[in-house]
């Protein structure tokens, strides 16, 4: 099970609305054995999937995560944010070569990075408005 789905499930677990799904299925002829029961990918309960994509959602709008630059580089070229020497700064990545300065294109010194996350989704242009 990937990491995510654990963590849903353990915080779903704790709603009261997850405490009544079980007491429903207990008291039910439902062909589902658990809450959490997966068909092809996505849980078969239908409450449970939608759960599933709004706390994804959330979470992805949620503070960045920050992955340890020691233990994992991104795995596909682009623009991260990453913390080198204690600041935090926006730096392109290029596999094999390592995260550069975005303006300059030069390399930055990669021991001295310690973390890199994503950067959150730019905001959407607002509509103009039809007065």
């Amino acid at each position: 099970m990937d990491i995510q789905r654990e963590e849903f499930e353990l915080t779903f677990q704790k709603t009261s609305f997850c405490k009544n799904m079980v007491k429903s299925l207990e008291n039910s002829d439902c062909p589902f054995t658990s809450v959490f029961e997966m068909r092809n990918g996505k849980y078969r309960s239908s409450y449970v999937q939608l759960s599933f994509e709004i706390w994804q959602a959330a979470k992805a709008q949620a503070v960045p995560e920050w992955i340890d630059y020691t233990k994992q580089s991104p795995r596909i070229d682009g623009r991260y944010q990453i913390f080198i020497s204690g600041e935090q700064i926006t730096a392109d990545w290029q596999s094999p070569f390592g995260f550069s300065d975005p303006v300059e294109g030069e390399a930055l010194i990669q021991d001295l990075i310690s973390h890199w996350g994503m950067l959150p989704e730019p905001p959407k242009p607002q509509e103009p408005a039809n007065d």
